[in-house]
């Protein structure tokens, strides 16, 4: 069952980098960019899914409450880790980016429709 999902998996990214190579060649995307965002996103995914896969052997014998308990200190202590790096992370500075836009436009709402938040 494993391989089949790796096999789907390496199916989705090699459609997706087709569909890349498309945007780069006709010069819609710098192509080193696409290279470095996408093979940072792809490592981290990597080396999430071998914590995960990490702590599922670690907690093989275990009882369940207790491999559910440490996966979940594992993806607590992986999200902390995204927090932290979210300043030179991608997708971390695209999250902040689209927050900030999102504030913004909150404030311009409250802003001009003062009385949509006094109900």
């Amino acid at each position: 069952m494993n391989w089949l999902l790796a096999g789907v998996a390496v199916a989705q990214w090699a459609t997706y980098a087709l569909t890349l190579v498309s945007f780069v060649r006709r010069e819609l995307l710098n192509g080193s960019s696409v290279v470095f965002v996408k093979g940072f996103h792809a490592g981290a995914a990597l080396a999430t899914y071998g914590v995960a896969l990490a702590c599922t052997y670690a907690l093989g014998g275990a009882p369940v409450a207790v491999q559910i308990l440490g996966l979940a200190v594992a993806a607590i202590a992986l999200c902390a880790a995204l927090v932290a790096s979210r300043s030179w992370f991608p997708a971390g500075r695209v999250l902040s980016r689209r927050l900030d836009q999102n504030t913004l436009a909150t404030t311009r709402w409250r802003l001009l429709y003062p009385r949509a938040w006094t109900r």
